[in-house]
């Protein structure tokens, strides 16, 4: 089982969950009956009106087949470890400019 921390996510509205749900066919009725929660919470979910407990991330992954970092986030976690390499990289950039401009004032930070 995968532990997630939920309290750090902001609710947020969860559009990803009413696109699976829409793509796999499902009403929140059955969605709501599958992993054992009422309509209304199953729409709650949906709006970001309320966080989803990990017992209910993990029912809702296996339904949709999907990671349950994607039931919180909208994301893979190859989108994720992508979204790191960029930031990564722009740190990286920056940090290199930053340091330019420092030993070489006056110059346009290229290296001859």
């Amino acid at each position: 089982m995968v532990i997630i921390e939920v309290s750090v996510l902001e609710h947020k509205e969860n559009s990803h969950l009413k696109d699976l749900r829409i793509k796999y066919g499902y009403t929140q009725e059955q969605v709501a009956k599958a992993i054992g929660v009422t309509k209304a919470t199953i729409s709650k979910y949906e709006k970001g009106q309320r966080h989803i407990n990990s017992e209910y991330i993990e029912k809702l992954a296996e339904l949709y087949s999907v990671e349950p970092i994607y039931i919180l986030t909208g994301k893979t976690s190859e989108d994720w470890r992508k979204e790191m390499d960029e930031n990564v990289a722009a740190s990286e950039r920056e940090e290199e400019q930053y340091w330019r401009a420092i030993l070489f004032p006056g110059s346009t930070g290229k290296l001859v």
